[in-house]
């Protein structure tokens, strides 16, 4: 109940914002991008 309010974005990631970011990453809009670390948090940690 409380974890939505401490999110900056205002509520919790779904699995479609997993995915959406998996598909980014194995796309070819992304070969530039090694060794990093993608956070798909909707802003939680800063």
């Amino acid at each position: 109940r409380e974890l939505p309010s401490l999110v900056p974005l205002g509520s919790l990631g779904t699995v479609d914002d997993i995915a959406e970011a998996i598909v980014f990453l194995v796309s070819d809009k992304a070969r530039y991008i090694t060794g990093a670390v993608l956070n798909v948090h909707g802003g939680l940690w800063v």
